[in-house]
């Protein structure tokens, strides 16, 4: 808050200009970077999330408190850039993944906070000189979700090929879950597929 005033001009001491200036962030369509996300990460994520966790150790490893971090994730990827379905982040944020996060929620994040977070994963997590991060590549993804297509839960497609273990295949509409690898290109492969 601080931060946001000094940078606003230290309008006045008006509280309210800063709390504006604060809250001020790319709106729809617009390029969004790192710094633009970090805020919302560090403000309610990283009291779980980083190496003075009030929970000892991060959960699942997963450390949120800088880009390198969010990147590397933890136990599995947390965000694959260009593609917020697939990105472990995002499921938790939105609920699609439990358990929801913030874990101290509700109140959960403001649906402005969110969307921020999907565009910035979307346009392939970019950093704050506008580079994209890297695809993953061989990093590991785990969902469970609602099968909304043969080969999609809740909206993340992946690949399946000869090499996957498909086990009691779900339906379209049933619980499933899906363990993968992240491919060159961004893609998924499935290398086990089931009914949950």
């Amino acid at each position: 808050l601080v931060e946001a005033w000094v940078g606003a001009g230290m309008p006045g001491g008006s509280l309210a200009r800063a709390r504006a200036a604060e809250r001020r962030g790319p709106g729809p369509g617009e390029p969004v970077f790192w710094p633009d996300v970090q805020p919302i990460l560090l403000k309610a994520c990283i009291k779980c999330h980083s190496d003075n966790s009030k929970l000892g150790a991060p959960p699942e490893g997963l450390r949120l408190d800088s880009l390198a971090h969010v990147l590397a994730g933890g136990d599995r990827l947390a965000v694959l850039p260009g593609n917020p379905e697939m990105s472990e982040l995002w499921r938790r944020i939105t609920g699609l993944a439990t358990p929801r996060m913030p874990f101290d929620g509700p109140p959960w994040l403001p649906k402005d906070d969110i969307r921020l977070i999907r565009d910035w994963i979307a346009r392939g997590a970019r950093d704050e000189g506008g580079r994209r991060a890297p695809i993953p590549e061989g990093a590991r993804i785990r969902l469970r979700g609602v099968l909304t297509a043969a080969t999609e839960i809740d909206g993340a497609a992946f690949v399946i090929d000869g090499g996957t273990r498909v086990d009691d295949r779900p339906r379209i509409g049933d619980q499933a879950e899906m363990r993968g690898v992240v491919q060159s290109d961004g893609t998924v492969r499935a290398e086990r597929f089931r009914d949950r």
